[in-house]
């Protein structure tokens, strides 16, 4: 009975040694990753960053770092800022101008209403 008791304790304190264990070295790769970020020298290039955006609906600009991830929080999803300016403008270019009848000479009338203007234009030639 003494044996179950002391085979008992032995498993706690192995589990409880095992998860100190790895919270020790959680709380070593935050402080890491902390330092890292503290001490991050960044590039003159810059990024918008998908980690820093989150649900933002405007970019968030910032630089790449040293180890090519991001100065701000260290997160590797981004592009270049210049590559979104350049496909935010050919985005723009492709889109449909909206037309405004009063600025305009034309609007735009159906297939059988031009037809029909052209029958009425055929008949009084033929008259």
């Amino acid at each position: 009975m003494q044996l179950l008791l002391i085979l008992e304790v032995f498993i706690v304190i192995i589990i409880l040694t095992a998860f100190l264990i790895l919270r020790q070295r959680e709380a070593l790769q935050i402080r890491r990753q902390q330092g890292r970020q503290a001490f991050t020298r960044s590039l003159p290039v810059q990024i918008v960053c998908g980690d820093c955006m989150g649900d933002e609906m405007s970019p968030r600009r910032t630089f790449l770092g040293m180890s090519e991830r991001c100065s701000r929080c260290g997160g590797n999803s981004y592009i270049l800022a210049s590559a979104l300016a350049t496909n935010m403008s050919l985005y723009r270019a492709r889109q449909p101008m909206p037309v405004n009848a009063e600025m305009t000479d034309f609007c735009v009338i159906s297939i059988k209403a031009h037809l029909a203007a052209r029958e009425e234009k055929n008949h009084k030639i033929a008259v």
